[in-house]
Parts: C-alpha cells; sequence; structure tokens
C-alpha cells in the first residue's frame, strides 16, 4: 500500500506532472517557473549520463545494479540541481517566454507566489524541530461532512497544520483499534508526505486516501488510478494502482479502522495502545507496504509527530 510518489523531491513522479498540468490550465504564474525547472533538470541529467558514459573500459564495481541505482541517483541529484537558482537555464526560459509575450514578466507582481510552507519529506528520518502544538479537539470526527478548510488544507499543509486537520478522525479510528492517535497520523503522514501527495481523481479532485488503501476487486465505491511504487525483489519499480476514493476524510480513517480492526494479518495493531514499534513492525510484517524499510521510517515519523506534539517520545 505504498503511497503515490511524492512531488519534486522525488525523481520518478507522475502525480507532480499532473499537479502542473492543473496549475497550467488556471494560468499559474508558478507553473510556468516549475515546467522550467522540469525541462533544465532533464537537460541536467542527459549531461550527467553524457558524463558518465565518457569512460574507458569496464569499472570494476560495474554491473546492471550498479547502473541501476546509479540511473536513480543522476535522475535524483537533476532535480536537486535544477531547485533555486538550479544552473540558470530555468530563468532564462522563463524570461524569453516573458518577452515573447507567452508568459509575465519576471518581476510582474501577478508571477510573485507566496513562498510554501516547508513540508518534511516522508523518507526524512530527521525529527520535526518546530514548537509543540495543540490538536484541535472537533467532535465532528463521525461526520461525513468534511469542513472546507480541513480538505482543501492538505495540498499545501505544514506538518504541524496536518497534524491539526487529520487529529480529530485519528482520534475516533484510534478508539476503535486500542491505539495512540498520533501513530495514525504518523502513518497518514508517512503514506503522503504529511498530506502532499493524496492519490487523485481523474477530474484532479483529492481522493482523500491518507493510508494508500488499494481499491480491490470487492470494492464497490470510486478509485483513483496513481504512479506509486513498489518493491520487487528488493528493487523499486514504478506502477499504476488504483486506490479507493472517499467522500471525506472521517470515512477514511473509518475504512482504515474497519481493514486493521478485521484483517488477522494486522492482529498486533489492535489496542498495542502506545507501543509504535509493535505497530510499526506489525504493519510490515502483514505486508501492507513492500519497502523494505517500512517500519523503521514509520516509527521515523512517529517520532516526528511526537516532537510535534511536545511528547518525550514516540
Amino acid at each position: 500500500m505504498t503511497s503515490p510518489t511524492s512531488s519534486t523531491g522525488f525523481y520518478g513522479d507522475f502525480n507532480a506532472l499532473s499537479a502542473l498540468k492543473k496549475d497550467a490550465r488556471t494560468n499559474n504564474p508558478q507553473a510556468l517557473r516549475q515546467a522550467a525547472q522540469q525541462f533544465e533538470s532533464l537537460f541536467t541529467e542527459m549531461m550527467l549520463k553524457s558524463m558518465r558514459a565518457a569512460h574507458f573500459g569496464d569499472s570494476l564495481t560495474s554491473s546492471d545494479e550498479v547502473e541501476f541505482y546509479q540511473g536513480m541517483f543522476d535522475q535524483q541529484l537533476s532535480l536537486q540541481m535544477s531547485k533555486g537558482k538550479g544552473i540558470g537555464l530555468a530563468d532564462m526560459l522563463v524570461q524569453q517566454l516573458a518577452r515573447s509575450g507567452l508568459a509575465a514578466k519576471p518581476d510582474d507582481p501577478a508571477a510573485v507566489q507566496p513562498k510554501a510552507a516547508p513540508v518534511a519529506n516522508q523518507d526524512d528520518k530527521s525529527e520535526a524541530r518546530v514548537p509543540a502544538i495543540q490538536p484541535e479537539k472537533s467532535s465532528s470526527a463521525s461526520s461525513s461532512k468534511e469542513p472546507v478548510s480541513s480538505t482543501s488544507m492538505l495540498s499545501s499543509a505544514s506538518p504541524e497544520d496536518f497534524v491539526r486537520c487529520v487529529w480529530p478522525h485519528a482520534q475516533s479510528a484510534a478508539q476503535r483499534l486500542g491505539v495512540d492517535p498520533a501513530m495514525l497520523v504518523a502513518h497518514a503522514a508517512l503514506e503522503t508526505g504529511w498530506g502532499r501527495h493524496v492519490p487523485s481523481n481523474e477530474d484532479g479532485s483529492s481522493s482523500l486516501n491518507l493510508f494508500g488503501i488499494k481499491a480491490s476487486g470487492a470494492w464497490q465505491g470510486n478509485s483513483a488510478t496513481n504512479a506509486t511504487m513498489e518493491y520487487v525483489q528488493g528493487k523499486p519499480v514504478q506502477q499504476m494502482a488504483s486506490f479507493k476514493s472517499y467522500s471525506s476524510m472521517s470515512d477514511c480513517f473509518a475504512d482504515y479502522a474497519r481493514m486493521l480492526g478485521n484483517d488477522p494479518r494486522y492482529q498486533g495493531v489492535r489496542n498495542a495502545g502506545s507501543n509504535g514499534t509493535q505497530f510499526a513492525h506489525t504493519l510490515q510484517s502483514g505486508g501492507y507496504a513492500t519497502d523494505p524499510a517500512y517500519s523503521d521510517k514509520l516509527q521515523s515519523v512517529m517520532r516526528s509527530v511526537s516532537s510535534l506534539l511536545g511528547r518525550a517520545g514516540s
């Protein structure tokens, strides 16, 4: 149940391209900048590939596996190099398009976008260093209607905003499972990159699937087909998968609680209390995700959530 691949922080993200196309339709000036950076990253990747091809003889460490991971590294490196000012190619493209009248000028106030709030990467094992927060308490967790602010904030939420947004729903589901709600918040944060990478429906709207739950043949509801990263024999492979689509976050958490509460593979999750290690290990051993490091990553995010909540430990 690996979540869709993350956006600009990952080399193989198809969802980021869908979001970019959506922004372009609304003539969002920032979409032009992002597209130019995508082009710059591809150009940089081609340069890196050409440089690596210009060697003499076979390396002592050369193998198909080394070349595979080297290619992944180069693609990721090219994305990192294109961020910010990059090598300057993206700036040149934006300026050229502006001079051609196809885009707003760089100094046009309409082209200035507010700086996005920093969002922790779901694979980042460092703890969040932010002030402790108090999650909002709400009696609407069991309601089928979602506050507009709750659903719309996900795509741009900071980690602390994400915790506040999902906390009431996590409390309800955690009570049914007999676990600390902070563990469910951490699981949702890992699967979605703190709400930034929720599977999207065909029309671009959010599926509100915060746990990467696949749509099986028995699922009678709506579904959203998205790209996802799965591990096959220990190697990451890009695949397309069908994810459940919910009408509300409360429906998502309720379905999640039903799945973990009824599936014998996740018996160790039930009544785990605040034992995050048991919770994470049970999910991995039960086959929730194919990532061999899934348990470690989940426990790392639990520590980040604990830091956000001002707790001493996970």
